[in-house]
């Protein structure tokens, strides 16, 4: 994970290690002084077996162990959560070894919240609504463990956990008990986080805070609807909220054993916010990834995404849908014609042809509009698209009509003289 954990202003990076349960951390640069060289060097090593308290005297290479940063004490550095797949416990280590906002980067222990053996997977988000970090916990046969900040709603920010209302544990089937991993957004647009949970078979669940679309708050998860992503045994690894169509509301990305899914919030990019996701096609990522993250890799404004698999990172470019026209204006007219267009997923668009013959863009694309100019040697046909999607055919016609004298002025001349 990323993070500035010794308060210069560049960000570090910790890494955790489950064959030697230990976690690295690598200062930017090598130091506290915010040199920002993106080289990662010195800093230190936290031990977290005894935090971790239990679990088997071997450690098994198919298990591992999670990370997540954030102020869990409220003085304004980033501490350390970690979580492992073979320890019964969860363990707070505080940036500075306390509560003061010291921000030296070398983390002391804290505590150790009850967890479960097999905890796959965590995330950190204010559930209570009370201002501080709580967490949760996607465990195999014990369901979502839900750890209060505090152990209770009155913002406490001690860094010390309890309480919550943990939900799917061992009296359900094992395909309704095993939770692969987990992620905290807002799905239905009220204000308070909501809960989506990955286990096998595919399945996913959706859980709203309070139950409902309120903005209740209570950090008490029910059942929304649950998703089918039709990936057999295959487990779910990791799981991503994130706006993928750019319409304002969360969507759903993970990676597992049978590669990428993703599925819209409401099924469409209207921005809905219902947190009813309805599955989309995405492009392959080889099957076995088990991480995720999104951000703009290629610089155009969109959500990328990078997964990690055992020996290689994939890369997958946000391309939108393909451009489509809505209606032309003119639909006719000869070569030169100025013609705008109205559509969907014409942001991206770099060229526009009439019947295989290229025209000219004219000022920047929007997601719904263009302007171009039809070119020398256009014939009636169809209208398409270069985009960095590639080249879109669309079934709208252009007729490209005959250029018409109606007059000349004068009539006669000179030889060479210019005649309008």
């Amino acid at each position: 994970v990323l993070g500035d954990v010794d308060n210069d202003g560049d960000l570090d990076v910790l890494v955790p290690s489950h064959s030697k349960a230990k976690v690295f951390v690598r200062l930017n640069g090598g130091d506290a002084t915010g040199s920002n060289t993106g080289v990662f060097s010195n800093g230190s090593a936290i031990d977290i077996s005894d935090a971790l308290q239990g679990g088997y005297s071997t450690f098994n290479s198919d298990l591992q162990t999670k990370i997540k940063l954030g102020d869990l004490d409220g003085d304004g550095d980033l501490d350390l959560l970690a979580i492992d797949s073979q320890f019964s416990k969860a363990a707070v280590f505080l940036n500075g070894g306390d509560a003061t906002g010291s921000g030296t980067g070398v983390f002391g222990y804290g505590s150790s919240p009850d967890g479960r053996f097999y905890n796959n997977d965590l995330a950190l988000g204010d559930v209570d609504g009370d201002g501080d970090l709580d967490f949760v916990i996607a465990t195999d046969y014990d369901g979502v463990l839900v750890r209060l900040n505090g152990g209770d709603a009155l913002g406490s920010n001690t860094g010390t956990f309890g309480g919550g209302a943990d939900f799917g544990g061992a009296t359900n089937t094992a395909a309704d008990a095993i939770y692969s991993s987990v992620a905290l957004g807002d799905v239905d647009g009220d204000g308070d986080l909501d809960l989506v949970a990955g286990g096998v078979y595919g399945k996913v669940w959706v859980r709203q805070n309070g139950g409902d679309a309120s903005g209740s708050n209570t950090g008490v998860f029910s059942t929304l609807n649950t998703l089918d992503l039709s990936v057999g045994s295959n487990n779910i690894l990791d799981i991503a909220l994130v706006d993928v169509d750019a319409d304002g509301d969360l969507d759903f990305v993970s990676v597992g054993d049978a590669g990428l899914k993703a599925a819209l919030n409401g099924g469409d990019a209207t921005g809905s916010s219902t947190g009813v996701f309805k599955p989309i096609t995405g492009p392959g990522v080889v099957a076995g990834s088990h991480s995720l993250s999104l951000g703009d890799i290629d610089g155009d404004g969109d959500l990328d995404l990078a997964a990690s698999q055992s020996t290689s990172v994939a890369m997958r470019l946000n391309q939108g849908p393909p451009p489509a026209i809505t209606s032309l204006s003119p639909d006719r007219g000869p070569v030169g014609t100025r013609v705008t267009v109205t559509g969907t997923g014409l942001s991206e668009v770099q060229g526009v042809r009439v019947n295989g013959i290229p025209g000219t863009l004219e000022g920047t694309p929007t997601a719904t509009s263009l302007i171009f100019v039809v070119g020398v040697g256009s014939t009636t046909g169809p209208v398409s698209f270069t985009s960095t999607a590639g080249i879109a055919t669309d079934p709208t016609i252009f007729t490209v009509q005959a250029t018409t004298i109606t007059g000349l002025s004068p009539t006669r001349n000179q030889r060479s003289a210019p005649a309008t």
